[in-house]
């Protein structure tokens, strides 16, 4: 089926049925078909450290072909987009992007990565946010992988 539409599906190193990267990877071999491949998300990795992250990028190697970036960002007193820590993992250090992007570069990624916005928008009253504040997510999130990209 994949052959006569140019169908990839790619496996995402996320719960409940995968519990880490290594889940994933694990699952995509079994399948053993060219047509399933890896998205590796940093957002939802289990762990951050540097060691964790380049294992992970370096053994999904070729079989990455998309990945997410998540989160929330606010611009800083000098106008540098910045993460904002949310508590969605408590106790756990914010993504280095920078970092992954590196390692990305080293396997010879060239796909997309794209930004997620998949927890509810609130402020510190638990008021939902709305579709403006969405949108400026949407604007910051790409000047802040912009400019990991571009340096």
């Amino acid at each position: 089926m994949g052959e006569e539409f140019g169908v990839v599906m790619a496996l995402q190193n996320h719960k409940p049925l995968i519990r880490h990267w290594k889940d994933m990877y694990d699952l995509i071999k079994e399948v053993d078909s060219p047509w399933l491949k890896a998205c590796l998300d940093l957002p939802i990795m289990t762990r951050y450290d540097h060691p964790w992250v380049e294992e992970a990028v370096r053994t999904v190697g070729k079989l990455q072909v998309h990945s997410h970036f998540g989160g929330e960002y606010y611009r800083d007193s000098s106008g540098k987009v910045m993460q904002k820590v949310i508590p969605v993992k408590f106790g756990q250090p914010l993504p280095d992007y920078a970092h992954f992007i590196k390692m990305m570069r080293e396997i010879g990624y060239e796909g997309h990565i794209t930004f997620e916005l998949c927890h509810p928008v609130i402020n510190e009253k638990h008021e939902q946010l709305g579709l403006d504040y969405v949108h400026e997510q949407v604007q910051l999130a790409r000047e802040y992988m912009g400019d990991i990209i571009n340096a």
